[in-house]
């Protein structure tokens, strides 16, 4: 039995029925070769297709392409005109901010000025009330009589040209001498 089968499933022609097998074969090897022709076929006018779409889209015509490029340069022209706005609030924003503290600043130092020259004119009247006994003793005396009279202690110091807390120091003096027996 194992040699009847081998006999029937024996691929090598045989002198008898060589004609018919090489009839058999012929059928499946057209089939082979005319699906392999269909699918060169195909795949050719795939790519033609394929080639013929790069070719009209790369063959624009020279308003497209200007079109096309025109488009381009504004779509990137919109993020930069924005940043230019942006930097332009920003740079009067800070212009506001510093004209705001430079006004203030300004303010300080004519303040300072004001406060330098009252500081300049104590320390004169100072060094003038400290040029000697005598000096001193004549300012108590004037604003001792200016008091008799009458004058306030903002007069004195007008008249005289020292301060206000000099005349009330002196006054003050004056008093505490003669409640104390002086």
């Amino acid at each position: 039995m194992i040699g009847q089968e081998l006999q029937h499933t024996e691929l090598i022609p045989t002198a008898v029925d060589g004609e018919a097998k090489s009839e058999s074969q012929l059928l499946p090897t057209m089939l082979l070769a005319f699906g392999t022709l269909i699918l060169v076929i195909t795949i050719t006018r795939l790519l033609r297709k394929a080639t013929n779409r790069q070719r009209t889209q790369v063959a624009e015509s020279p308003r497209e392409v200007i079109t096309r490029v025109r488009t381009e340069a504004t779509a990137s022209r919109e993020p930069l005109s924005t940043m230019m706005a942006e930097a332009s609030e920003l740079s009067r924003t800070l212009a506001k901010t510093l004209d705001a503290k430079a006004a203030r600043l300004e303010l300080l130092i004519e303040q300072a000025d004001e406060r330098l020259q009252t500081l300049r004119e104590l320390v004169a009247s100072a060094q003038a009330h400290e040029t000697g006994p005598s000096a001193s003793g004549q300012l108590d005396r004037q604003v001792v009589n200016m008091a008799d009279e009458g004058c306030d202690a903002i007069q004195i110091a007008r008249k005289l040209h020292c301060s206000i807390g000099e005349v009330e120091l002196i006054l003050a003096l004056r008093q505490s001498t003669y409640r104390s027996g002086g």
